[in-house]
């Protein structure tokens, strides 16, 4: 009998995923869109790594963009969290592939969350998270598993070793009409550390502050649909946090391994990403400030 099955998955249906992975019997659970072509060699590495590493819940290999060598921008090199709740891809955020340089390769073999067109997952692990959570729509329903599984104690790796290329256009589609604010304010009610209250509040507000710019741009759909999702989300607070207690409760009494300590996380992807807009402004003020100078000593000496 084989260690592994191999499910070729062209819907990434959550609750078809659920029923697949758990009906069968092997102790791993290969997942690779049809799209990648994965080796049986590859395959050896991958399944070695999680013999020797109990502890090892999902591992992916680092995936770039076919005949390119940008990582690419779905579970290119791992998924990670910060501290706010906002999930991406290091390398890859916002869909701003980069160049593949290794240079996330020694800061990527542990990720917080994986969504990748190949992964491995080790089918005593996900009973044992309950699996993927239907509550959550798209990326945010791995970044969930991710948290549930690290908080057991398992880890998530990607082995930067192994590459494989996989097609810039092709993307998992949300085909669920779930709101993504109620997703974000649940993984945060739900995961985050600290003060996740606040954290929760802060996007409800921005999604109240999108509002009349919608309004302004005649975008009526977008607001009827941001009013509904502010409404869906706010009704369904109390029971989140009566949920963030709950599963926290249920990980700490079915926790398999110690916690291993997480690496610090970023606070903010979103203000590390548009720090380069900072760094022009800063760039564009000096030079300001020097044509400034310039113009004022000329003038002096026109005096």
């Amino acid at each position: 009998m084989s260690d592994f099955t191999h499910i070729r998955v062209d819907n990434w249906s959550i609750s078809q995923l659920n029923g697949q992975i758990l009906a069968f019997g092997t102790p791993f659970i290969l997942l690779t869109d049809s799209k990648v072509l994965f080796s049986d060699l590859e395959i050896s590495e991958l399944l070695n790594l999680m013999k020797q590493d109990s502890r090892i819940a999902i591992i992916q290999p680092k995936v770039r963009v076919s005949e390119t060598n940008f990582i690419h921008s779905f579970g290119g090199t791992g998924g990670f969290t910060d501290r706010l709740g906002v999930g991406y891809t290091r390398g890859a955020a916002f869909g701003e592939s980069e160049q593949d340089s290794e240079q996330f390769d020694k800061q990527i073999n542990k990720t917080d969350w994986i969504f990748a067109p190949v992964m491995l997952i080790r089918r005593e692990a996900f009973e044992q998270a309950c699996g993927l959570d239907l509550s959550f729509t798209g990326q945010s329903t791995w970044m969930d598993l991710g948290a549930r599984l690290r908080g057991l104690g398992y880890e998530l790796r990607c082995y930067a070793h192994l590459v494989v290329s996989y097609p810039q256009n092709s993307q998992v589609s949300d085909k669920t009409t779930t709101s993504s604010l109620h997703s974000t304010v649940q993984y945060v009610i739900r995961h985050i550390e600290g003060p996740w209250l606040l954290v929760a509040l802060m996007w409800i507000l921005l999604e109240i502050v999108f509002i009349p710019g919608n309004v302004v741009q005649f975008r009526f759909k977008l607001v009827s649909s941001r009013l509904k999702a502010l409404y869906n989300t706010l009704k369904l607070v109390p029971g989140l946090i009566r949920d963030r207690y709950i599963i926290q409760e249920g990980i700490e009494k079915a926790r398999k391994y110690p916690v291993s300590n997480q690496n610090s996380k970023v606070f903010s992807i979103f203000w590390n990403h548009y720090a380069r807009l900072g760094k022009t402004a800063s760039n564009l003020l000096t030079v300001f400030l020097v044509i400034a100078s310039v113009f004022s000593l000329t003038m002096r000496d026109r005096r």
